[in-house]
């Protein structure tokens, strides 16, 4: 589509992003932000929801997840430094653990080749079930709604961003 166009993704905490931003290192982040900051404009890009994984087979789970299954059988967390891992529900519900990684197809992978389970965004679930062998599950609880939006500097102006943007929207249907 746009030959000699280059583009790097990397996952990096909110602030990296916002000081990322702020030096001009990168012209567009997309995530889960806190609330608006002065010099930045935030833009929704999509919602989501959180479901349950498990691989195909698993023992205990056949297409659906009851709330003792979910809390005693152990999770693959998505997990960084400066952002510990925690269960997409309630505060103070534990769960068993089983481990924590750094990334979400990380997670994925380990779900689809031990017995743990994972709560993760459900699009993101979706689009790698069927290559992962994994089960797509309701949690046993209401999920929390996930938005995911853009991020980029006020006042700053770029079509070539705008057009990345829009081959983004392209790309996941929004």
């Amino acid at each position: 589509i746009a030959p000699g166009v280059e583009f790097v993704v990397a996952h990096v905490a909110e602030e990296d992003a916002f000081k990322a931003l702020r030096q001009g290192q990168i012209d567009l982040a997309v995530g889960r932000f806190g609330a608006t900051r002065s010099g930045y404009v935030t833009g929704p890009l999509f919602e989501d929801r959180y479901c349950v994984t498990a691989r195909k087979g698993h023992p205990r789970i056949k297409g659906v997840i009851d709330e003792a299954g979910w809390r005693d059988i152990g999770h693959i967390f998505a997990h960084s430094l400066r952002a510990p891992a925690a269960a997409a529900t309630a505060p103070g519900v534990t769960v068993a653990r089983l481990a924590a990684v750094p990334h979400w197809l990380t997670v994925l992978v380990l779900v689809a080749s031990t017995d743990g389970i994972a709560t993760v965004p459900r699009k993101l679930a979706e689009r790698h079930a069927d290559m992962l062998g994994l089960q797509v599950i309701d949690p046993p609880f209401e999920p929390d709604v996930i938005t995911v939006s853009t991020l980029r500097r006020a006042g700053v102006e770029d079509v070539g961003v705008d057009w990345f943007l829009a081959q983004i929207r392209a790309a996941i249907g929004v």
